[in-house]
């Protein structure tokens, strides 16, 4: 008979973030057009990070986890933190309209686009990308920094996350011995 001590999961989804303290891969300023920044852009990335969804190395699905997580929260204060990274990093933008919603809204509005993430990978230590803003930035612009959501692939996340150093990187997971 097994015994399991600590903490335990019995969710078949699990998550992680791996946030940079390097600055030296920044990604180029995305193109924003006409002064506005729309979001999402184009198209560009994935607004769908449920179960088993991926890795996430991109601008643009980093941004859209980041709002979903924000939106799924319904704090303020982290949407105004988004908008104020976006604004340090969009040189000469005037106007930036967030046309993402989360899945769970009744009203569909055509205009929108609809994101959602695994109930098991909202809040919670998932909110530790909005600590600071320049935590948020190294999460959003920085090359080196991506995040993860899973599926029954505990031992093989645990893998991958043995293998990033803490001195480089902040992890964020629901796995209690790598933060």
């Amino acid at each position: 008979m097994k015994i399991r001590s600590g903490f335990v999961s019995n969710s078949s989804s699990s998550s992680f973030i791996i946030i940079t303290k390097n600055k030296d891969n920044e990604v180029r300023q995305p193109i924003a057009k006409g002064g506005i920044l729309k979001i999402p852009r184009d198209s560009i990335g994935e607004t769908d990070f449920g179960r088993g969804a991926g890795t996430f190395h991109d601008f643009d699905s980093k941004l859209h986890f980041a709002i979903l997580q924000a939106l799924y929260t319904d704090v303020q204060d982290y949407i105004d933190m988004i908008l104020s990274v976006l604004k340090k990093k969009f040189v000469g933008v005037k106007d930036i309209v967030i046309n993402l919603e989360p899945d769970f809204y009744m009203e569909y509005d055509e205009s929108k686009t609809y994101g959602g993430i695994d109930h098991d990978s909202v809040g919670n230590q998932y909110l530790e990308i909005f600590d600071t803003e320049d935590t948020l930035y190294n999460f959003l612009f920085m090359t080196d920094s991506y995040f993860h959501v899973g599926g029954d692939d505990e031992e093989r996340q645990k893998e991958i996350l043995r293998g990033v150093d803490p001195d480089k990187y902040k992890i964020i997971s629901i796995f209690s011995e790598f933060e």
